[in-house]
């Protein structure tokens, strides 16, 4: 696949800069982005043979996938707020404009699970956003204001683990 793109796998390492330690974050890779999902991407399933070749061609100090991971009642699912249509926006009390999105990502639901084909291993670190029920968190390291009402702990695990390069896809 890497010569599809025109880069041969020997050179990759050189490519992507192979002189630290380096993390790859896959982003939000869930059942519920791709097809047959309730906020499927168009083509979001594409990502993940590419996501799978990368972590097979390359050497990764670390792997870590972020995990939308909402509560029933969040705050930016219309079904929780009454009036609200799908994709409008709406002015809420101290977050500003929201998005009204459709429920997805729940906990423990199977929208919310990883994409079925998408290679993982047991030394993954999970990060999930999204958990405070009354702020989106769009980010994998907090919600829009600085961590201010959610923090995840993907900075820590950057730190800890040493690492000096972040490569992020999904």
């Amino acid at each position: 696949q890497w010569a599809e793109v025109g880069v041969e796998t020997s050179t990759t390492d050189k490519v992507l800069g192979a002189a630290g330690k380096r993390a790859l974050i896959i982003i939000d890779v869930q059942n519920d982005f791709c097809a047959g999902g309730s906020l499927a991407v168009p083509d979001g399933d594409a990502v993940v043979p590419v996501l799978n070749t990368l972590r097979e061609k390359l050497h990764w100090d670390l792997v870590v996938l972020t995990q939308d991971w909402h509560p029933t009642n969040h705050i930016s699912f219309a079904s929780n707020n009454e009036g609200a249509t799908v994709f409008e926006t709406r002015e809420l009390p101290d977050i500003g404009q929201q998005v009204m999105w459709p429920d997805h990502c729940v906990q423990e639901s199977k929208g919310a699970e990883f994409h079925p084909d998408l290679v993982r291993a047991e030394t993954d670190v999970v990060v999930r956003k999204g958990t405070n029920k009354g702020v989106d968190s769009y980010s994998g390291f907090g919600d829009a204001f600085g961590g201010r009402w959610e923090k995840t702990e993907l900075a820590d695990v950057l730190r800890a683990a040493g690492i000096t390069d972040v490569f992020v896809t999904g």
